[in-house]
């Protein structure tokens, strides 16, 4: 069955708001250095009620942390700095869009909403610890990666329609995500229809060449991206989503986490150590952005059992490294260098030794776990070769007494 996008996105035009003026003047001021904070507040000037929500928002802890309370749209773009006021703007326009619609036990745009939030600030999070410089534009990013599943959610309102409604459902039955079930349902692919909304509301190539690509992990595979730093957007977001659905925090059309491929993980330069990091500050900012989500007049919905959701992914992480002899930790050194060399055509040697050394810190920390020296539930600390062998006798004595 072929789709013909162009009637849809001539429907969806009807059925889905456009963002507001304010947020094309804004883009246009920060693309001009030599903008000023008052030409920010000169935009504002003409919307009273967001130049107040920007005011609230900016002077959430989420936000504002230690510094001073604001008060004004001046202040807040000295406090916060540009695109921080931008992303709070657009987070308030994209909501109202989410504000509205029928509920269904099997999908909910108020879910969709946190999750996309959630995106957001993962994305933000990953872009930072990876000293990027775009962090704010990954926010951007992360918040609108999934806006084409509200289209897709107004098109069935409009034609009433459950299309939607069943993706999601096959996706929670069949334990598949969401644009699995699209693929398989023939439906209208939500990541297409977001990249056409974005370039009719007029936002940046970067954005929606993320929306586009946010199911595509393999670089070679996405058209007319045109540089490494657009590509690095598209995997930070991917990964962003990744955590975000394996916390369970919202819920964007299905349950199961699909893991990027090792090779994301290599081009960004994330081992485990730094993924643990990158989950751990995620979760706390996620547990944090309750007050800002407040402030923009939004009730999140229940976010149960956090830390068992946290323990959960620090399970997976802890997965992606073997455990087992060193026979098993030789092996899997062995593949993840092959796959390293194939990716990248580089013999690997400095890869290679960092692999066996995580494989072998992991191995022995799993020991340790065994042993009862630290909580099973705890990130492989590595030991030495001394500890190594203490460690097995007391494996093997535990399993004597037993």
């Amino acid at each position: 069955m072929t789709i013909d996008y162009n009637i849809l996105i001539n429907q969806i035009q009807r059925e889905l708001p456009t963002l507001p003026n304010v947020v094309n003047e804004l883009t246009k001021i920060l693309d001009n250095p030599s903008s000023s904070s008052f030409c920010v507040e000169d935009v504002m000037a003409s919307d009273q009620s967001m130049t107040m929500k920007i005011l609230r928002v900016a002077n959430t802890s989420f936000y504002r942390g230690n510094r001073e309370r604001v008060s004004s749209v001046n202040e807040a773009v000295g406090s916060l700095g540009f695109e921080s006021i931008k992303n709070i703007v657009l987070s308030s326009s994209v909501f109202k869009i989410f504000d509205y619609g029928k509920e269904s036990q099997d999908f909910d745009l108020s879910d969709l909403w946190q999750h996309s939030m959630g995106v957001g600030w993962a994305s933000r999070n990953i872009a930072r610890v990876l000293g990027k410089t775009w962090d704010e534009e990954a926010y951007s990013c992360g918040l609108l990666h999934d806006i084409g599943k509200v289209a897709r959610y107004k098109l069935d309102e409009a034609n009433s329609s459950d299309s939607m409604v069943n993706d999601a459902r096959l996706a929670v039955d069949k334990n598949i995500n969401f644009f699995q079930a699209e693929l398989i349902n023939q439906s209208p692919r939500h990541d297409y229809l977001g990249y056409l909304i974005c370039k009719n509301w007029g936002l940046s190539s970067l954005v929606e060449g993320v929306i586009r690509w946010h199911h595509e992990p393999n670089p070679e595979a996405r058209q007319k991206v045109p540089s490494k730093d657009y590509n690095d957007m598209i995997d930070v977001v991917i990964l962003a989503n990744w955590i975000v659905v394996s916390l369970d925090y919202g819920f964007s059309g299905h349950k199961v986490p699909t893991k990027p491929p090792e090779s994301l993980f290599l081009r960004l330069g994330i081992k485990p150590f730094l993924l643990r990091e990158i989950v751990d500050k995620t979760f706390t900012e996620l547990v944090a952005a309750k007050e800002s989500m407040h402030a923009m007049e939004f009730n999140s919905s229940k976010w149960d059992n956090k830390e068992t959701k946290l323990a959960r992914v620090h399970s997976i992480i802890k997965g992606d490294v073997a455990f087992g002899s060193n026979k098993l930790v030789q092996e899997t050194s062995e593949k993840k260098l092959a796959e390293y060399t194939q990716s990248t055509g580089d013999e690997g040697d400095e890869f290679k030794s960092i692999i066996d050394s995580e494989l072998r810190n992991s191995w022995i920390g799993m020991l340790a776990s065994i042993a009862g020296e630290i909580d099973e539930g705890s990130f492989p600390v590595p030991l030495s070769n001394s500890r190594e062998e203490a460690l097995l006798q007391d494996v093997r004595n535990n399993r004597k007494k037993k």
